[in-house]
């Protein structure tokens, strides 16, 4: 049976992103990039190996996130050339004879989903090529200079996303016969196969929009965005025992309400709770909450407090089977830890006035 073999190709630079670094190490969601696409991998079942390709300049750091990350499916570290298909020819140079189905996916596409890595590597059971595409959108039209020529069958017409997987044979004879043409010039490997092997059928998976390519400083903001409808729009998994035994979970206004009944769910699973609020322990919870949230930020974690007591409301099903919830604070004001609150001593002061 032929392993799949998924290929992360890191090695671009981003220059049309505008960072210092590499996009691939831009932070989102509390990771890089390129962490949030290797985990997909990792976590896929039908993935036996990863390998990445990288700038030879960048094969230290990735070392490094490797071993902070304990993935335990990245089997190899690639050298990329200068063009797309230099890394791609060295994935194909370093599984050369094996059984293999290779899986090229770019690692600035960190949202790609686990549907498209099963229903990419089922097709591979049919096919020798695989594409992944969404329909187009937008009319496209063809120019010439600063005209019109002509205005394609949109019906016909795909926007190709990755990942692009292939049986390493054929894959590799495409770029055999493709080295030979002096005029050779592709932007990706399904590209190389259509071209080159012409009776080899490329078999196309439907994408996602959220499994989008960052490629310009706006998309930064498009990806946080999508990071937090995924977490929000998370299917309910039910949790149970060996889910969180044992694990450490802190609750901030754990003594009444959701936090409460929270804590008593997590702690008949035997989870470790620690809860914290003002009537408890004296924590308040007004400053934990805005330092969470300030956290978060920085963080690129949904900060939508308000959203997010409504959605746990509604899912441990606390006001029945209410549709919508609404969660509305009763005070909206500001607090200074330093200046706003009175001392002790003033407080006694006051309560002993009070008594008079």
């Amino acid at each position: 049976m032929r392993k799949n073999i998924a290929i992360v190709l890191a090695g671009g630079i981003g220059s049309r992103l505008g960072l210092s670094i590499p996009k691939q190490f831009f932070k989102v969601a509390g990771k890089m990039v390129v962490e949030h696409t290797i985990d997909a991998f990792e976590s896929n079942p039908h993935i036996d190996e990863i390998a990445i390709v990288s700038n030879p300049f960048y094969i230290a750091d990735f070392e490094s996130i490797i071993i902070k990350n304990g993935w335990k499916k990245v089997k190899k570290i690639l050298k990329g050339g200068q063009e797309r298909f230099h890394s791609s020819l060295s994935a194909i140079k370093a599984y050369e004879g094996s059984d293999v189905n290779l899986i090229f996916h770019d690692a600035v596409r960190p949202l790609v989903s686990q549907r498209i890595l099963n229903d990419v590597i089922k097709a591979l059971e049919t096919y020798a090529a695989i594409d992944v595409a969404m329909p187009a959108t937008d009319t496209i039209i063809e120019v010439d200079g600063d005209f019109i020529h002509q205005i394609p069958d949109r019906s016909k017409l795909k926007r190709g996303q990755t990942p692009q997987a292939f049986h390493l044979e054929t894959i590799s004879h495409a770029y055999e016969i493709a080295l030979k043409d002096e005029h050779f010039k592709v932007t990706d490997d399904c590209g190389v196969v259509v071209k080159y092997l012409p009776d080899v059928p490329v078999y196309v998976v439907t994408g996602e929009e959220s499994n989008m390519k960052l490629t310009y400083k706006e998309d930064t903001y498009l990806l946080d965005k999508f990071f937090q409808l995924r977490k929000s729009e998370l299917n309910e998994i039910p949790l149970n025992e060996s889910q969180l035994k044992d694990k450490v979970a802190v609750i901030f206004g754990g003594s009444y309400g959701i936090g409460e009944h929270t804590a008593r769910m997590l702690q008949e699973k035997q989870a470790k709770v620690f809860c914290f609020s003002r009537s408890m322990n004296g924590v308040d919870v007004g400053i934990a909450i805005g330092s969470a949230c300030a956290a978060a930020t920085d963080m690129r974690v949904d900060t939508r407090v308000m959203f997010s007591a409504g959605w746990a409301s509604r899912r441990m099903r606390l006001l029945g089977d209410a549709d919508i919830v609404f969660a509305i604070p009763m005070s909206v004001s500001s607090k200074n830890p330093f200046f706003d609150r009175k001392s002790p001593a003033a407080k006694n002061t006051e309560n002993a006035e009070t008594k008079k």
